[in-house]
């Protein structure tokens, strides 16, 4: 009987009449016959040997294309680590100065630590030789602090660098570009200096009367209680894993601590070393920087307990040259003037001593 017979693909949607579908079925028989031929051909098993042999190619290809971008990524870390100095006590290679991370790169004293084994005297006595910063405080005391941890250098870095440290270079104390040190030309010191500053000048209030220093102005002591939150602020930054335990010692009922210790500590010498070689501390024109609103310097406005510390030297010295006066601005300005003077006639940076005082 002729009549349509709906027939579908996989899809659905075909129809077509069975006489169509009955002249194709001698094709499918002779589809079938080949295959049957076909495997005779492969009696012996050499069919599924091929396509076994084919599953197996694609999974060594898929398994070294795998291994090739695991050992690329595997790689590319271990160059990374090689290329860039090891640093530990949290920081980071990559926000450091571009002269900072040269300094690592090429000075292998720079990026190692060594062994110290310290210990820390519970009283002054206990010491057969105490070093002179242990000493009660003297001239050679203060002369020992100030030789030895007040470094007053300071060196210059590009707007590059003052943007990884996260800062606004447009805000910060710079040079003009005309000055001779390329795009070097924002002051910078290591922060190390600043902490051994502070931990002078809480030794100094220690022994207030030695020093001539006021604990009963508010203004004055602004400095040292400053002082406590930088290095509050530093150690708690620097959390280290340092132990130290307990010992029983004649006269005393309980435990008494034993402060030596073990540790791994970085030593000064590379960075002293820089300080000295990148100094720019020598450059008059550097030494007498004035801010010049007038050329773009951006001030910030100065806070109340520090207009207060100012008002109260100038109330007590009477001088009107003390920290930041107007009159003190002038003074450096004109020394400021004359060193650019003095390097444009001549080339030559012009220079003052090392110890010369840096405010006029």
């Amino acid at each position: 009987m002729n009549f349509w017979k709906r027939a579908m693909d996989k899809q659905g949607t075909a129809l077509v009449p069975s006489t169509e579908i009955a002249d194709k079925e001698p094709e499918a028989r002779a589809s079938e016959e080949d295959d049957e031929d076909e495997s005779l051909l492969y009696s012996h098993g050499g069919r599924p040997q091929e396509l076994q042999k084919s599953r197996a190619r694609k999974i060594t290809t898929a398994v070294l294309i795998v291994g090739s971008m695991v050992c690329c990524f595997a790689g590319g870390f271990l160059v990374r680590g090689l290329g860039q100095a090891r640093l530990w006590n949290f920081d980071r290679y990559e926000t450091l100065p571009s002269e900072i991370q040269n300094l690592l790169l090429r000075n292998s004293a720079a990026r190692t630590s060594f062994q110290k084994d310290t210990k820390t005297p519970t009283t002054r006595g206990e010491e057969a030789s105490p070093p002179l910063w242990h000493q009660a405080p003297s001239a050679q005391s203060d002369k020992y602090w100030d030789d030895n941890f007040m470094i007053s250098d300071m060196f210059l870095i590009t707007a590059d660098d003052m943007r990884r440290l996260g800062k606004d270079p447009d805000k910060h104390v710079h040079i003009p570009d005309d000055w001779g040190y390329g795009d070097r030309r924002y002051l910078t010191r290591f922060d190390h200096t600043h902490q051994l500053h502070c931990l002078d000048a809480l030794r100094r209030v220690v022994f207030a009367e030695h020093n001539g220093i006021n604990t009963s102005s508010a203004a004055e002591m602004n400095h040292f209680e400053h002082c406590v939150w930088s290095i509050l602020d530093y150690l708690t930054c620097h959390v280290t894993y340092d132990t130290y335990n307990y010992v029983w010692m004649d006269d005393f009922a309980q435990p008494v601590p034993d402060h030596a210790s073990r540790r791994q500590c970085r030593p000064m010498k590379p960075l002293t070393d820089f300080y000295h070689q990148s100094s720019v501390h020598t450059d008059a024109r550097i030494r007498y920087l004035v801010a010049q609103k007038d050329k773009g310097d951006f001030v910030y406005p100065i806070a109340a307990d520090r207009k207060a510390f100012n008002d109260e030297v100038l109330a007590m010295s009477g001088d009107p040259e003390v920290y930041g006066s107007e009159a003190r601005a002038r003074a450096r300005k004109a020394k400021l003037d004359n060193a650019v003077a003095e390097y444009e006639a001549t080339g030559t940076i012009p220079r003052v001593e090392k110890g010369a005082p840096a405010w006029p």
